[in-house]
């Protein structure tokens, strides 16, 4: 055996030990030292004086051998190999045998299931672990403490902690120190040079939120006796600390053992790096002839505060003496010398603060004194002569500062709230650029989307993937160099590294260079189109040296719609973008510099491209623009501007025509660069310009769009006749509407129409012009056409077809043969989403172009006394007014113009008409529609609007259900507006509709600061029944119920968090109790709420009369309430007397709902974000659902403070749901519960139980119709 364990030593075995230089010729490695098998060994003792043992150790399979492996074993000298196998060992390896003194080179600890911790990583010990815990934590185990000196400190605690600055000034570095931690355990005290340490960053003590516990490198730090000093720096991280925020560090320390200690964490540091505010600052001087002074000062402020001061007092502008105080004084005294006062000597003082971080403030200096007598009679002498003199200058000069100062102040007041104003529209904007317009995520790249998961030497044996190229080139290069070789080289040297950082930025590949040229691959259509918007973004930003602006083209020309930006600075790079599909390209690697050479077709093709733009444009292939449209990634680059430039030939002998597009950034001034054709390419066939989407049809989100209707309502007026005398001639109907609505299979109703309540007088009563420019009155209802009314179409039209472009639009030219005016747009989507944030973005690019004077003069924007400004004084209103509508349905070209020949993109001049369904509706809407208003129907409301809309730059607001023309049916109106404009709201006028049929969120309930009834319902189901499909569709049917009783008692519903479970309000108690005694009726007498369809089929299918429809246990059994009989036939009541006489309420109905109303004002009521309904909030709405929760099913509990203890009774009027029943008046009783404990309610309240009497009961039973044509809805 020992033969084997010692036998040859593998080909490539090495030791550690340098003394052999021939081990395998050695016989010592055949010795063996050698303890197994042994069941009483249960303790090795070993002598320290051994000095050396064999090579190798075989304590092997003692299973009762337990302790500690025997390090010192290990370590003796010319041990090498040791097998300590399948003992019953426990504890971590002790580092020391990984050191060079020591000749051990394998242990084998198989089997020993109590090892347990880590060798240090840079040790070279052959360690075989199979079946141990190395690796894991030990256990019972200390961890590592912290090194106390009590020679050095007497507070343990206090030594045992973080020290760090309570203040700092930089953000991008936290200094702190610790005390060295050592292992506690009978561990030998090698252990103590494994102890590492770990720190973490966070907001609170003890967290990590900031930087998560990391391991320190506390090999290279500065170490003060037991401290360790460290800094965590974050400056090559990119990132700074919060200003104002305050910050923990936490320490811990381990060892090999795998055991953590406990955090030791510091005071907190807070970041202050702002100098100390002297704005509200002052410093004043008084000296004495008797040389008596006094310094005082105030307002120095500091966000961390002061922390000393520094006092300087000059004598004749020259030093004289400096004083240090701390941060807490604010006022010195001294005493000077005879000498030292003079006779028309000049005084004054600068006082400099320090905050608590360190910083620095500016000098505050005194007004300059002299010194005064200490008599009142002579300091009275000296004041009068100071103060002539003195007075007037002053006076004079503060005066002409004055002027100016204010004038200026005001300037920078005015430009300041101007930017933040431009800002926040402009965030909005880009917020509804970026929509789910792609499957990649925000940035449009998929796994395969950058070159660091993409490897270009790939293709050079797989050419089976779409790859893209783009081509570069600086226009007019030569005549550019031969004016001014110096200024061209240092253009040329900037470009270069622009492209080159633009490549680096989105993931591209430099393929070659020619000269100024550059060549480039690209792993897909986003990160290509991303590299031609930065290149030319970084090319308008860079700041240019003057001999570059004096080249010829390369100066600066300032944008008209974006406020300090150029169109054009410095040179002009055209570029040219095409898809290399699979096949149509070939790579090579170069076999010395191993870059990727391409050719083939689709490289070819591109080349051709790059020389037919002109400097600035980025033309675009129609294979690239499909590949991108086709993938949806339009939104990935911030849905760009497409513009179809026609079919060219691009290759006269091979005789290739190709679509070529242009494309431009969007919210960018490279959008309004002006190009002349093509150059070098004949053109086959004119493009479509920005209409590029093909025709749509079928059932599409179609926005309507009418320009200043105040000023062209009877041209949009006109449109609609014609368009409407089609839809009047298909559907044979009469001009005429009817007074009638019907609702579903319910018989007729006359529906009352609302009276909407005016809001603030003082924003609801407005100027004249500014009444004209929201909504059209007697004097605007005329047509003009003057110079600025005919800009303004231009422009908005403009506008609104650029984003229609962006958004993934078509514009509808023609409706029944009709062509629309100018100042009218029809646009479809084929997605209510991108419909929704292409009226948005509209409406806030209105908002941010800047239009001329005379145009907003026009439309009453000009004089700040006319403008409809908010509450922080932005306007709301700013140059032509647009109103808008979204409607999703149907539409249908006429099949005259449905032929692929009429229909092929390249055709300019052919125009597809539409029939009028669809269109019609939105066109309505508009038509009512407020100018600066965007309204969305129901059916719009209800598609997937909001999918990547970001609500927190939205406002969506109820306007309740109305009676429009050309639809059939109510229909429900919600208005959207960007947030940034949100109050215009207020002052929009209610929308002109045929009726409403029921009121908004701004006329709901409560909306103006009344008192208000809430009400919720919670429908219960009796467990027996609740598995049922008769009580799911009865509990439809309740929530139908609810709905069409609620107009009737001028209810609203604010929401319904489930199935019948309704939030509801109304003006008063009184509706809301008629309206609730009504819905019991209601459940009581319907057919479709009786339990008697189940009980019988259950009484059928178990004929030994064991039901368990009727055995259901105490807790069903809710006693019969003395508001209600059944309200079941007479043959149900017969029945229920013969087979279930002591049946409760909840098994004779299969609904039953808890009712709680509560009477008083709520905190406040906005539009709900999502629903734009009106949402209550405060005390009042978790009142109302716990007295709702408390009610048993059936019955109504009301509370509120106006009624006092006792029962007392109220007097409804219940109305008829028929014509020809007006309804009953019904006397209602109030019993008094008394006060109740209500969870979540800090004081009990008073709630009523509400019943109907009796006698009333079976008469209001009799009288009102039990809406049984509710089960069919």
């Amino acid at each position: 055996a020992a033969r084997i364990f010692g036998g040859p030593l593998p080909a490539d075995w090495s030791y550690r030990s340098s003394q052999v230089e021939n081990p395998k010729q050695d016989e010592r490695y055949n010795h063996v030292f050698g303890a197994a098998y042994n069941s009483q060994l249960r303790r090795m003792n070993v002598s320290e004086d051994i000095e050396r043992l064999p090579w190798n150790l075989y304590i092997s399979d003692n299973e009762f051998l337990s302790g500690y492996t025997p390090w010192n074993l290990l370590s003796t000298e010319s041990v090498r190999t040791s097998v300590l196998s399948y003992n019953n060992y426990n504890g971590p390896i002790d580092p020391y045998l990984c050191q060079n003194s020591t000749t051990i080179e394998v242990i084998n600890l198989a089997g020993n299931t109590d090892i347990c911790g880590s060798v240090p990583d840079d040790c070279d010990l052959d360690v075989v672990s199979t079946g141990t815990g190395l690796y894991n934590p030990c256990k019972d185990v200390k961890a590592p403490t912290c090194v106390l000196y009590p020679g050095n400190h007497t507070d343990q605690e206090k030594l045992c902690t973080v020290i760090a600055h309570l203040f700092s000034s930089h953000d991008m570095a936290l200094h702190f120190a610790f005390p060295k931690f050592q292992s506690q355990d009978s561990l030998p005290q090698s252990y103590n040079s494994s102890v590492k340490y770990q720190f973490g960053v966070g907001t609170e003590p003890g967290i990590d939120n900031v930087n998560p516990f990391s391991t320190m490198d506390v090999s290279n730090e500065v170490v003060e006796g037991e401290m360790i000093k460290y800094s965590w720096n974050i400056e090559e991280r990119h990132m700074s600390l919060v200003n104002g925020q305050t910050y923990y560090i936490s320490v811990s320390a381990f060892d090999l053992t795998g055991v953590v200690g406990e955090n030791i964490t510091s005071k907190g540091t807070m970041i202050d790096v702002i100098p100390p505010n002297v704005t509200k600052a002052e410093v004043s001087l008084l000296i004495d002839l008797d040389g008596t002074y006094s310094i005082e000062w105030n307002g120095f402020t500091s966000m961390s505060g002061m922390r000393d001061y520094e006092i300087l007092l000059n004598r004749d502008s020259k030093p004289f003496n400096l004083t240090k105080v701390p941060g807490d004084m604010k006022k010195i005294k001294g005493v000077m010398s005879e000498e030292d006062i003079g006779n028309g000597t000049i005084f004054d003082a600068k006082v400099k603060g320090w905050s608590m971080s360190g910083l620095s403030s500016p000098d505050v200096t005194s007004i300059p004194v002299m010194p005064r007598p200490a008599s009142r009679a002579h300091a009275s002498r000296v004041v009068i002569g100071t103060a002539i003199g003195i007075a007037l200058g002053c006076l004079l000069s503060a005066g002409i500062v004055a002027i100016f100062v204010t004038k200026y102040v005001r300037q920078q007041r005015k430009k300041a709230k101007e930017r933040d104003w431009l800002r926040k529209l402009n965030s909005s904007v880009y917020a509804y650029l970026q929509g789910s317009g792609t499957s990649r995520g925000d940035s449009g790249f998929s796994d395969e989307g950058s070159l660091s998961s993409f490897n270009p030497q790939a293709l050079d044996t797989d050419n089976s993937k779409d790859i893209f190229f783009v081509f570069t080139d600086i226009q007019s290069s030569t005549a550019l160099c031969e004016e001014d070789a110096d200024a061209y080289l240092l253009l040329q040297e900037a470009h270069d590294e622009i492209v080159r950082n633009a490549l680096a930025l989105t993931g591209g590949y430099e393929v070659d260079t020619e000269g100024d040229a550059f060549q480039c691959m690209f792993p897909n259509a986003v990160s290509s189109l991303l590299f031609c918007f930065k290149v030319q973004d970084l090319l308008l930003e860079y700041e240019w040296p003057a001999s570059v602006l004096h080249l010829n083209g390369c100066k600066k020309v300032q944008s008209k719609l974006f406020r300090d930006k150029n169109i054009w600075s410095g040179p002009k790079v055209r570029m040219a973008l095409h898809a290399g599909l699979a096949g149509t390209y070939y790579a090579k690697s170069h076999p010395t510099t191993r870059r990727v050479a391409f050719g083939g077709l689709a490289w070819e093709t591109t080349k051709i491209l790059s020389d037919l733009g002109h400097g600035g444009q980025i033309i675009v292939s129609e294979q690239a623009w499909k590949h991108l449209i086709d993938n949806a990634d339009e939104g990935a680059v911030g849905y760009p501007l497409f513009e179809d430039l026609g079919l060219y030939e691009i290759d006269h002998k091979e005789r290739r025509a190709m679509r070529i597009l242009q494309c431009a950034p969007a919210r960018s001034p490279v959008s309004e660069r002006v190009f002349e054709e093509l150059r070098d390419a004949e053109m086959l066939d004119p493009g479509k310009g920005m209409n590029i989407v093909p025709p749509m049809e079928g059932k599409v989100a179609i926005v309507s769009v009418i320009i200043e209707p105040s000023c062209y309502i009877d041209i949009i007026e006109t449109f609609l006749t014609l368009i409407g005398k089609r839809e009047r001639a298909a559907n044979n109907a009469p001009d005429d509407r009817a007074e009638v609505v019907s609702v579903g299979s319910l018989s007729p109703l006359a529906l009352p129409e609302y009276d909407i309540p005016n809001e603030d007088e003082d924003a609801a009563v407005l100027d004249k012009s500014v009444s004209r420019a929201i909504r059209g009155t007697e004097e605007s209802q005329q047509t003009y056409f003057t110079t600025e009314h005919q800009q303004a179409v231009e422009i908005v039209s403009t506008i609104i077809e650029s984003l229609v472009s962006q958004f993934g639009g078509y514009v509808i030219r023609t409706v029944e043969e009709v062509d629309t005016p100018p100042q009218m747009l029809l646009v479809t989507f084929k997605s209510s989403s991108s419909a929704a944030r292409f009226t948005l973005a509209a409406q806030t690019t209105l908002m941010e172009y800047p239009w001329p004077k005379s145009i907003n003069e026009v439309f009453g924007n000009s004089n700040a006394s006319m403008r409809v400004t908010g509450k922080d004084g932005t306007p709301l209103f700013n140059g032509p007014s647009v109103a808008m509508a979204g409607h999703v349905d149907k539409i249908e070209k006429f099949d005259l113009f449905s032929s692929s020949l009429t229909l092929r993109c390249n055709s300019r001049s052919l125009r597809v008409t539409y029939k009028y369904s669809g269109i019609l509706k939105a066109l309505e809407l508009a038509r009512i529609a407020n100018g600066g208003q965007t309204i969305l129907s129901s059916a719009f409301f209800d598609s997937k609007w909001q999918k990547g809309l970001s609500l927190s730059q939205t406002q969506v607001t109820d306007l309740g259900i109305h009676d429009v023309n050309y639809f059939g049916q109510p229909v429900n109106l919600i208005e959207i507006l960007p947030k940034v404009v949100c109050e215009r709201s207020h002052y929009f006028a209610p929308v002109t509709s045929h009726r409403i049929l029921s009121v908004g969120a701004q006329n709901a309930p409560g909306a103006h600061g009344d008192h208000v009834a809430l009400v919720f319902t919670y429908p219960r189901v009796a467990h027996t029944f609740q598995k049922n499909d008769f009580s799911n569709r009865a509990v439809d049917n309740f929530s139908e119920a609810v709905r069409f009783l609620l107009p009737r008692y001028n209810g609203y519903e604010s929401q319904e968090v489930g199935t019948g479970c309704f939030f509801l309000s109304f003006p008063n108690v009184d509706d809301a109790v008629a309206w609730s005694i009504h819905l019991q009726t209601v459940l009581r007498t319907a057919t479709w709420n009786s339990s008697s369809v189940i009980i019988q089929k259950s009484r059928g299918d178990d004929e030994d009369g064991d039901n368990d429809v009727a055995d259901n246990g105490s807790d069903e059994h809710i006693g019969r309430s003395s508001s209600f009989s059944s309200g079941v036939s007479d043959d149900m009541d017969s029945f229920e007397s013969r087979i279930y006489p002591t049946m409760s309420m909840q098994m004779l109905h299969l609904v039953l709902p808890q009712i709680g109303i509560c009477y008083g004002m709520p905190t406040k009521v906005t539009p709900h974000v999502q629903t734009g309904r009106a949402d209550y909030f405060g005390p009042m709405v978790n009142l109302t659902a716990r007295v709702a929760k408390r009610t048993p099913p059936g019955e109504i509990n009301l509370n509120c403070e106006e009624f006092k203890g006792g029962s007392m009774s109220l007097r409804c009027f219940l109305k008829g749901t028929q014509v020809d029943n007006e309804g009953k008046w019904v006397d209602i009783e109030l019993d008094d519960l008394g006060k109740k404990e209500l969870k979540g309610v800090r004081e009990k309240r008073r709630v009523f139980a509400v019943r109907m009497k009796e006698d009333e009961r079976m008469s209001a039973e009799e009288s009102l119709e039990s809406l049984e044509s509710i089960s069919s809805l």
